[in-house]
């Protein structure tokens, strides 16, 4: 992203399908960003990575809402309202604060019930999908990155719906009046977009 160079970090971790890749990848990020050095890439033991994220990833209650996480991983009330969600490309699993507290005033206010809805910043479609489910007429999630549209639209398959919902990648592909506005974003994104949003 274009803010990462702005970043201090004290230790990240970018991971490679094999040697080559992370070697390339070292030196692309070397070009890129030469005050972050040094780029070092070294072997990881195999793991099942899909095994690994299932036993993290166990599904979280937010209330008034009902329950959010992976199908795997059903609401301990069977009657509570079960949010679907696979971990992805896109941000929002329902583990951070700011998705549950959108879920529970979404759901607690009432006020996507009947209306279009405008995602922006839609992420793994988490508050679309979650929209859709409290009532909403349709959901529109603005979202940049393609691997996130793509886990957006699989995490909507998921919860069954097929209509209502779309995904695209700028605010121009869309038309029409949107009654409810969801920004779970960062503050200079916010500030960029303001006056487009309004």
């Amino acid at each position: 992203r274009d803010w990462i160079g702005e970043q201090e970090f004290s230790d990240f971790q970018l991971y490679f399908g094999s040697p080559s890749e992370a070697e390339e990848g070292c030196r692309r990020l070397t070009e890129a960003f030469p005050n972050l050095g040094p780029w070092k890439a070294r072997a990881l033991p195999a793991e099942d990575w899909n095994a690994e994220w299932k036993k993290s990833f166990t599904g979280v209650e937010v209330p008034g809402f009902g329950w959010v996480g992976p199908p795997f991983s059903p609401p301990p009330e069977s009657q509570m309202r079960f949010l679907k969600i696979n971990p992805g490309a896109g941000f929002g699993t329902g583990t951070h604060e700011t998705t549950r507290l959108c879920l529970r005033a979404l759901a607690l206010g009432g006020s996507v019930k009947g209306h279009r809805v405008l995602d922006f910043g839609s992420g793994s479609g988490i508050l679309s999908v979650g929209c859709r489910l409290l009532g909403a007429t349709e959901a529109v999630g603005i979202e940049i990155d393609s691997l996130a549209i793509d886990n957006a639209y699989d995490n909507a398959a998921l919860n069954e719906i097929s209509s209502g919902i779309s995904f695209v990648k700028d605010l121009a592909q869309t038309s029409g009046k949107f009654e409810v506005l969801l920004a779970n974003i960062l503050r200079p994104i916010l500030l960029q977009f303001s006056v487009e949003l309004l």
